[in-house]
């Protein structure tokens, strides 16, 4: 690899180079744009389970969450929010109601 090394930074020292622009911590630098699009598309980017839609490895779970969740709906003030924790902690510390509990199923009925 330091043969490698040494050939790119003479062999190609005026040649322009393409680091990986997918994930901060990818140290990948291609001799074309090309390649370096392969790569992220191949390496960096995952497809949603649902819907089948590609996105950044990094930004997944957060289209997952805010698209394909059931969001829960703050039953003061309408705030929704994709998970019953969130909302738990909203209504516990916004609405000054410690003792609040999420309704289930045998409750509702």
């Amino acid at each position: 690899n330091e043969q490698l090394g040494v050939h790119l930074s003479t062999a190609h020292r005026n040649q322009q180079t393409w680091s990986c622009i997918a994930h901060t911590t990818c140290p990948m630098v291609f001799m074309d744009l090309r390649s370096m699009k392969t790569h992220v598309y191949e390496l960096h980017i995952k497809e949603c389970p649902v819907c089948k839609c590609r996105f950044e490895e990094s930004s997944l779970a957060k289209h997952i969450i805010c698209t394909h969740a059931e969001l829960t709906t703050c039953p003061i003030c309408n705030i929704q929010y994709p998970e019953q924790h969130g909302l738990m902690v909203h209504v516990k510390t916004q609405h000054d109601l410690p003792s609040y509990r999420l309704p289930t199923e045998s409750t509702l009925s």
